[in-house]
């Protein structure tokens, strides 16, 4: 689980910026909340509220660049990097600064801290890890601008110190060097590939029919989360073919690519000549099959009737999308950062699918669900707790972040809809003017 997240000089961030998962003391929705231990208690969700262009995604994209960081050694030195992994622009004094940040994450009941900067050639001045084991600080490794790394904790690496300065490229973090073997460091790598995902307004979950098809209790999750939201859909549904029929025997090249991927994956995901997206995976024989979500709907005179998933609206396509992650949050931990949540979905709908998502028992799979939004219906007190709100302001260019509960006198019943568009608690696209907007009546 993301417990907190610190970024300074990244993008519209000039500032050291904080933003945090942590509980605060409400005592009602206690169900959206993860006790670890007494002095330890992580949110399940939160939301990021703000005008357009405040720096909401900017947050989002620091993580996700990371995650890009310790995925593959090469970042760093592509086109996609030094285009959007960029210092505060407005002030040239921050151009020469190092971009820095700082993350601790729960991993098995242990909180770790890991701390990165970033000069402006991209080049790794400063990378920190350390472990915190009964209220003691255990450093696992801090590297320095020079490339000298040590590792306190591990005496075996400690003695490779002269050799892995040496490979160590100034690109490549710590968290994806191959030649560095420790378990610790490991645990924080795999957490970074494996726990955090994110969903952006352009992105297509390709993998949809596979997370369904995995159990039969996600799809029935999926049937229990459209269903309530009368969008036409009786239900979802999960056809199985084989490949050779679905292909067609034409298509032997193809065939015997997707059996080659299929060595090394579990599955792989693809556009049939249609332009549907549609999974091939391997059944308990061994066998290669198709898996393609379909929609159910039912005709005038109760006849069952698939559609395609491109054959529903736009909004119904990116409530499907959108459905794998509540799924894998529920069963798999993995902790979801959703950009824009309210791209092509009605806000009621929206409302809905947090208020479920919510009520989910997440048990020991400790799933988050992160977003942001300028969708004010969203700030319901009935649903969501004070501190599971965040606001974002950007002034003479620079974003802040800063969660509702620092508010005083914040009670439980207070509307916060209202008192947000009424400016009083900012992250608004303009300065508070109650006279013209008048929101909520008197």
């Amino acid at each position: 689980m993301l417990i907190s997240l610190e970024v300074e000089n990244f993008r519209s961030f000039k500032n050291r910026a904080v933003f945090h998962m942590l509980q605060r003391n409400y005592k009602r929705f206690t169900e959206h909340v993860v006790t670890v231990n007494d002095n330890l208690s992580i949110l399940k969700t939160s939301g990021i509220y703000g005008s357009n262009g405040s720096g909401k995604s900017n947050l989002f994209k620091c993580l996700y660049y990371l995650k890009k960081v310790v995925e593959s050694s090469h970042f760093l030195r592509s086109v996609e990097a030094i285009k959007n992994f960029t210092p505060f622009k407005l002030d040239d004094l921050q151009s020469g600064k190092p971009i820095k940040i700082e993350l601790d994450i729960l991993i098995d009941n242990f909180v770790y801290s890991y701390k990165i900067n970033f000069n402006s050639e991209l080049h790794i001045i400063y990378e920190e890890l350390f472990k915190v084991v009964n209220g003691e600080v255990q450093l696992i490794f801090k590297r320095h601008e020079n490339n000298a790394v040590d590792f306190p904790s591990n005496p075996a690496l400690e003695t490779l110190k002269i050799q892995l300065s040496q490979a160590l490229l100034p690109q490549t973090s710590i968290l994806c060097f191959d030649l560095i073997k420790d378990i610790e460091i490991t645990k924080v790598s795999d957490w970074f590939k494996t726990k955090i995902d994110f969903l952006f307004p352009t992105y297509e979950f390709d993998d949809i029919a596979y997370i369904l098809s995995l159990k039969n209790e996600y799809l029935q999750l999926a049937n229990n989360i459209i269903k309530p939201l009368n969008l036409g859909i009786d239900e979802l549904k999960i056809n199985l073919v084989p490949i050779s029929i679905y292909l067609g025997l034409d298509n032997k090249d193809i065939i015997t690519q997707i059996s080659a991927i299929l060595q090394k994956k579990t599955h792989h995901s693809f556009k049939d000549n249609m332009g549907d997206y549609c999974t091939a995976l391997k059944n308990e024989k061994g066998e290669i099959l198709i898996a393609k979500l379909v929609c159910i709907h039912y005709g005038t005179d109760g006849s069952i009737i698939e559609f395609d998933v491109d054959q529903e609206s736009r909004g119904t396509i990116v409530l499907l999308h959108l459905i794998p992650a509540l799924i894998r949050s529920y069963g798999e931990g993995v902790n979801y950062f959703i950009d824009d949540i309210n791209t092509s979905l009605h806000p009621i709908l929206l409302r809905e699918i947090l208020g479920q998502y919510l009520s989910f028992n997440l048990g020991n799979a400790k799933g988050q669900l992160i977003f942001n939004s300028h969708e004010d219906l969203l700030m319901d007190e009935r649903i969501v707790r004070q501190d599971e709100i965040w606001l974002t302001e950007k002034k003479n260019g620079i974003s802040d972040i800063f969660p509702l509960s620092d508010f005083p006198n914040i009670r439980f019943d207070l509307n916060l809809r209202k008192n947000y568009l009424n400016g009083k608690f900012g992250g608004v696209p303009f300065e508070h003017q109650p006279d013209k907007l008048n929101f909520g009546g008197k």
